[in-house]
């Protein structure tokens, strides 16, 4: 009789042992769980970030060759001028 409630004794810690064991696993399960999810948040932020940069070093560039080109009218513009003002001088004899 004693050696059955021993044995009964016995079992149930073990059933127990197993239990906190499981509880143990899973608990480390979702802290893992919730690092990786962490580590791709992250990784979703610096490629957005990655990506806005690209985008504002486009857009910067864009605007620079814009400027350039207007640059470029107006030299243009002022050669012309400079050669038309030229050309009357010399049409009215005072080059």
């Amino acid at each position: 009789m004693k050696r059955a409630v021993m044995k009964r004794a016995v079992m149930k810690r073990a059933v127990m042992k197993r239990a906190v064991m499981k509880r143990a696993v899973m608990k480390r399960a979702v802290r893992k769980r919730a690092v990786v999810k962490r580590a791709l948040v992250k990784r979703a932020v610096v490629k957005r970030a990655v990506r806005k940069r690209a985008v504002m070093k486009r857009a910067v560039m864009k605007r620079a060759v814009r400027k350039r080109a207007v640059v470029k009218r107006a030299v243009v513009k002022r050669a012309v001028v400079k050669r038309a003002v030229r050309k009357r001088a010399v049409v009215k004899g005072r080059w």
